[in-house]
């Protein structure tokens, strides 16, 4: 369930561990494992997650590498804008 796509294939990205780590995430914030090869969204399983953060988890398992984050620079930014919903200090 943590494999994407095209680490599967033998042709892993930089993107490929951003997609381990959105799978990570999704196991985290539900307790159970995302779908294998499928963009997850935690709040399918946990509605009382933010949106932000199901959304930042979808982009990070997107199975097109063209719709993941590019860099974790770019996850980075977005996962620091939510802890700032929060008041939560990095």
């Amino acid at each position: 369930s943590y494999i994407p796509a095209e680490q599967f294939c033998g042709e892993p990205q930089i993107q490929s561990d951003i997609y381990s780590l959105g799978c990570t995430m999704f196991y985290l914030l539900t307790g159970e494992d995302p779908e294998p090869m499928e963009p997850s969204n935690p709040r399918s399983v946990n509605g009382d997650l933010s949106e932000k953060i199901g959304a930042i988890i979808y982009k990070a398992t997107q199975i097109d590498l063209l719709h993941r984050y590019s860099t974790t620079l770019h996850m980075k930014a977005d996962l620091y804008e939510c802890a700032k919903l929060y008041e939560i200090r990095p």
